[in-house]
């Protein structure tokens, strides 16, 4: 299921996927200088329109290891990684962010591939203790800039590696954070319910 973008003022939408998503906020040079050098920039770039899944299950890790092309089983909570799920024949099926977490994975790939992706990886479960299901009241938003951290009013130095993440406070409320990679800019997803998304944005 498709999650609508949040409502910002002064953007233009497209659907280049099918799916309504912000295309643009002005001249894309000027977007990005600002991003990289701009003090006090924050960009905001919502990914709620790409889909989510959570594989739960004592067997996920080797599991999953098994469809995608990053290191799975080596994932530790609280660390993550990039890679792309491929069929018998090697084709690409998606790309995929994976994040460990004591008891759960989650994983984010492109958009309108939730649903095709979680019936791939259903075919191949047979004795796996493992459960396929819908990440969809998560919504990932990515905040990005050379000074995020300061305008996210959060310590960010536990997030050393691309992917990683953990549970942080920020302005009072409490998300998981991920270190973003392949952004080309100090980037973070703040992986937060769909009930406080906007509000959280909005400040």
């Amino acid at each position: 299921m498709a999650t609508k973008p949040l409502p910002l003022d002064g953007i233009e939408i497209g659907e280049p996927d099918g799916f309504p998503v912000p295309l643009r906020y002005g001249a894309v040079e000027e977007e990005h200088r600002a991003l990289r050098e701009g003090a006090g920039i924050a960009g905001i770039a919502d990914l709620s329109w790409r889909g989510r899944l959570e594989l739960l299950g004592a067997d996920r890790l080797r599991f999953l290891h098994n469809y995608v092309t990053c290191d799975v089983k080596g994932l530790t909570p609280g660390t993550g990684a990039y890679g792309f799920f491929t069929n018998p024949q090697g084709r690409v099926l998606s790309d995929a962010v994976v994040l460990a977490h004591e008891d759960r994975l989650w994983v984010e790939v492109g958009p309108g591939q939730e649903e095709p992706i979680a019936a791939h990886l259903k075919k191949y479960l047979l004795a796996d203790r493992v459960e396929v299901r819908s990440l969809d009241d998560m919504l990932p938003i990515v905040v990005l800039g050379p000074r995020v951290e300061e305008i996210l009013g959060a310590d960010l130095s536990s997030l050393g590696e691309p992917w990683s993440h953990g549970r942080i406070s920020v302005h009072g409320t409490e998300v998981e954070l991920q270190r973003r990679g392949l952004m080309g800019a100090p980037a973070w997803t703040l992986w937060v319910s769909d009930s406080i998304a906007a509000p959280l944005v909005e400040q």
